[in-house]
Parts: structure tokens; C-alpha cells; sequence
């Protein structure tokens, strides 16, 4: 198993997509230093990463929100490095238990009550099935098991993409509420 680099072991457990820039930043001077032990990883002579961000952070729902951003600084950082390109960045950050659901944070509150109650109610798992069925029927046959080849594997797709709109939605409903105090 190849050992992280340091930088790296700091970025698991910062999560903040700043310091994700800083790092880029600071080891575009001495690409070896930083890129090295990815490099000797990969056969070819260009590094493509796939980058997830994971972890809690209070910043979560900003990172989610200006993914855009934050990619397009990631490939202008990869550009600088050289023979490196940033492929796909996924967020899967969450916000910390401490924020969720408190009472002077109703975005908290509202995703408190999606994952509590809307989430875990019948009609909404009927509907949403319903939903990825319609969807699963219409298209080509070798892209069908895109939802899973069995239930539990359907399911868990499911879960994960009503997860992931859930906080995609929280995450820009957030950006107006902090609009609005400001």
C-alpha cells in the first residue's frame, strides 16, 4: 500500500477547499515534492486525478455550491503543475452534527426534517422509485443497471441520489439565507 504524503494527510482531515487551492498552489513550485509518489502510480506520462472531497466541515455547503469554482480552480492549479489534469471533483462533505437542526439555523432544521421525515416516509421512497422506474425504462438496455442489477443494489442507488439532491438543494438554500442576514 503506498503511503500518502504529508500534504495529503492534512487535506483528509481539513476538508476545506482553500487549503485543497493552498496545497496545489504551494507544490506547484516543487511538483516532485508533491506529485512524485502519485506519478510513479501511474504508467502514463500525464497524471489525471479524480479528487473527492469527504469529511464535516461548516464550509460543506459552500464547497457543494461552488463546485463549478472549485474545479475550475483545481484544473488551473493541474495546468500550472504540468502533466496534470483534475478530472472529475465530487463533494462528500456533510455539514457537522453540532449545526444540523439548531434552532437559529433553519436551512439545519429543514435538513433535519428531510433526512428524519420526508426521506424515510413511504410516499416519497414510492414516488421516488416510481420516478427512476419511468426513467430506468426509457433507456438504452446496457445502461439499465446504472441503478443497481439488483434491489438492494436499486435501493441503495436510490438512497444515494435522493442523499445527494437533498444536500445539493440545502446547499444553495443556505447561500440565500446567509444572503439575507448579510
Amino acid at each position: 500500500m503506498t503511503r500518502i504524503p504529508g500534504p495529503l494527510q492534512s487535506l483528509r482531515r481539513s476538508y476545506v477547499y482553500q487549503q485543497v487551492l493552498s496545497l496545489l498552489e504551494a507544490n506547484a513550485k516543487s511538483r516532485s515534492h508533491f506529485w512524485e509518489p502519485f506519478r510513479r502510480l501511474v504508467a502514463s506520462e500525464h497524471l489525471v486525478a479524480r479528487v473527492r472531497l469527504t469529511g464535516a466541515t461548516p464550509l460543506a455547503w459552500r464547497i457543494r455550491r461552488d463546485l463549478d469554482l472549485l474545479k475550475t480552480e483545481a484544473d488551473d492549479r493541474a495546468a500550472v503543475i504540468g502533466a496534470c489534469s483534475v478530472e472529475k471533483l465530487e463533494v462528500a462533505c456533510e455539514t457537522p452534527d453540532g449545526l444540523v437542526g439548531s434552532a437559529d439555523n433553519p436551512v439545519g432544521e429543514l435538513r433535519r426534517l428531510i433526512d428524519e421525515e420526508v426521506i424515510r416516509s413511504d410516499s416519497f421512497q414510492a414516488e421516488v422509485v416510481g420516478i427512476v422506474e419511468e426513467l430506468r425504462t426509457q433507456l438504452p438496455q446496457e445502461c439499465r443497471n446504472l441503478f443497481g442489477a439488483d434491489e438492494p443494489a436499486f435501493k441503495a442507488a436510490l438512497a444515494a441520489l435522493v442523499k445527494e439532491g437533498a444536500a445539493d438543494v440545502l446547499a444553495r438554500l443556505h447561500s440565500r439565507a446567509e444572503g439575507e442576514a448579510s
